[in-house]
């Protein structure tokens, strides 16, 4: 009787990322919420070459459009649409049209009730409003008909094979 040794393998073919970053990528709002804050902020991310190596500073490079507290109320209000649990949805098209309309109407309502508070000027309403709804339209797109999850099967493959394997002859008894 011989031993048996038991392999098993996992391989993993996603279109060039490994499994854990490609589905990261896809579900990770941060970058879109950091793009409408340094618009909000009047600036831009410059690469800073240090000692310890690159890193990022932000530089001021034209007027605010918007005070601090301007700035943390949308984002805090942008949260709840970018988010990886939002994007995970399932909206049918009538449902996305529907969403568009009332996260347009929310948004502009907040920046004009609150916009002598948040010290944005009536012409910068619509920029700021343009700004986060070109964003918004086509994130919320991933939900339509479930095409978000869907997307998924494409992008993350995973094959499992377990192989069973004779070792060398180590006798048990009798044959």
């Amino acid at each position: 009787m011989h031993a048996n040794q038991n392999n098993n393998t996992y391989t993993s073919n996603n279109q060039g990322y490994n499994q854990t970053s490609a589905l990261m990528i896809r579900l990770d709002t941060q970058p879109i919420l950091d793009q409408i804050e340094i618009f909000l902020r009047g600036g831009q991310i410059v690469p800073l070459e240090t000692k310890e190596g690159i890193s990022s500073q932000f530089i001021n490079m034209g007027t605010p459009k918007c005070n601090d507290l301007g700035t943390q109320s949308l984002l805090s209000f942008l949260s709840a649409t970018f988010n990886p649990q939002v994007v995970q949805g399932n909206f049918t098209s009538e449902r996305y049209d529907s969403y568009i309309y009332d996260t347009h109407v929310n948004l502009i309502t907040n920046i004009i009730t609150n916009s002598e508070q948040w010290n944005i000027i009536d012409e910068d309403i619509d920029v700021i409003c343009d700004f986060v709804m070109n964003l918004i339209i086509p994130f919320i797109s991933r939900l339509i008909d479930n095409e978000e999850r869907k997307g998924y099967a494409d992008t993350i493959k995973t094959v499992e094979s377990n192989t069973l394997q004779q070792k060398g002859g180590i006798s048990l008894g009798g044959n």
